[in-house]
């Protein structure tokens, strides 16, 4: 392992200790930073409630809380089912899912949720499987960091005129346990659904539209006034939920847009959703060329990337002087290897955009704002979220084989407590 490598796996597990908390993208970390990382990707971490970096009406326990464990319920009608994760591997070999745990009642600023359906990403997986270079805490790992349900309690502080009392139905996101049935959260993180949204596409929403629209911001801010209107903006991995939501944004802008998938399969249901919408199969051996094309000969001035590894080096040669390569996860296991000669000669910018920064980064008001536009495009643009399948958590091998089937389309949403579901 190279001093690099060393270097960054240090200042990692030095984040996670001083957070505690999930959802760092490891990208956000790159800009002002050597441009080689070993890996970029979201970390999700336990709850640790030392460190709370998203402030809530009140302060957290000071008791660190792993949701990991489980404990002996008396008997009712009470118990409920959650993961253990103290190990990384394949998702079906490592994970037990245990229906006699116990999570502790809300503590002061928090909101207890009895979740019905959580959005599998792929994140998740790569998580269990050991890819984000993050060591396993001790006592596991709690999993899950959006969800729906409906609040069961509220703690100390939380603002009943905010529409969080018992038997109301809401969304959560960035939170944590999302993977249990029931779970505490800040009740900054937790926000009601309205009567004409349903669940499922509660469920698939929320994270991806408020990661659409931080990115647009991030755009906007890389190349103001430009991107995505003297030159398109390339979007890789343009099938995915987020990107759905992206493009969904972008076109209501106006804003120039090329989309970037892997297979003739994903760019067919792409182009059914959005007619018109320039695409290029990055299987084909010409798609770097037919992308310049696309875009009138100009290279972007800014182009979204998840995948990171060897991707960035082709998109480096599509991106102009002075560009911005905007990363947001890290899909790819390979690290990201820059040449120093295209930084210093070409002024080109790695930046890192994290939707688990959100709360952190925006206002009150403008967070409000950001879920009521996901309502909004819910209504009027529902089918800009298909769902490719639902399973219960015991199914949970079966909806990671969905997820990561080729050509699949949607969201793939792990369900529990079906009755009570809206």
């Amino acid at each position: 392992m190279s001093q690099d490598d060393e270097s960054a796996k240090e200042a990692v597990g030095a984040l996670v200790t001083r957070l505690g908390y999930a959802g760092i993208d490891v990208g956000g970390l790159v800009e002002g930073a050597k441009m080689h990382a070993p890996r970029n990707g979201p970390l999700i971490i336990r709850t640790s409630s030392n460190v709370n970096p998203h402030p809530c009406p009140a302060p957290m326990s000071s008791t660190p809380r792993s949701l990991a464990f489980p404990f002996p319920l008396p008997p009712g009608d009470d118990a409920v089912r959650q993961f253990i994760f103290d190990r990384f591997g394949e998702p079906a070999e490592v994970l037990r899912l245990v229906t006699n745990a116990h999570v502790p009642e809300p503590a002061a600023g928090e909101v207890s949720i009895r979740i019905t359906k959580r959005l599998l990403h792929p994140g998740n997986v790569a998580l269990i499987r050991g890819t984000y270079p993050v060591p396993m805490p001790p006592g596991g790992m709690s999993l899950g960091v959006d969800g729906v349900g409906t609040v069961t309690a509220t703690g100390e502080g939380v603002d009943a005129s905010a529409g969080l009392t018992p038997g109301t139905r809401v969304a959560f996101f960035p939170g944590t346990g999302a993977w249990n049935e029931v779970a505490a959260v800040p009740a900054n993180c937790v926000f009601p659904i309205p009567d004409d949204i349903p669940d499922d596409l509660a469920c698939v929403s929320l994270a991806n539209t408020v990661a659409a629209l931080l990115m647009l911001r991030a755009i906007e801010k890389a190349a103001p006034g430009r991107a995505g209107v003297t030159t398109p903006i390339l979007l890789t991995a343009a099938g995915s939920s987020f990107a759905r939501a992206l493009i969904t944004l972008a076109l209501r802008r106006q804003l120039r847009l090329i989309g970037a998938v892997r297979s003739r399969t994903g760019a067919d249901a792409l182009s059914e959703r959005f007619p018109g919408l320039p695409i290029v199969t990055t299987e084909d051996a010409g798609w770097r060329e037919e992308a310049r094309t696309l875009s009138d000969g100009e290279p972007c001035e800014v182009i979204v990337d998840p995948v990171g590894g060897a991707l960035v080096t082709d998109l480096l040669g599509l991106l102009a002087d002075g560009g911005t390569l905007v990363l947001y996860g890290g899909l790819a296991e390979e690290p990201i290897s820059v040449p120093s000669l295209h930084v210093v000669f070409r002024g080109i910018t790695l930046r890192g955009v994290s939707s688990a920064r959100w709360l952190a980064d925006t206002t009150r008001e403008q967070s409000l704002t950001d879920v009521a536009d996901v309502w909004e495009l819910l209504r009027t643009a529902p089918g800009t979220f298909p769902v490719a399948g639902e399973f219960d958590l015991a199914d949970l091998a079966a909806a990671v084989e969905l997820l990561e089937k080729p050509g699949s389309v949607g969201g793939v949403i792990l369900r529990s407590d079906t009755d009570a579901a809206h």
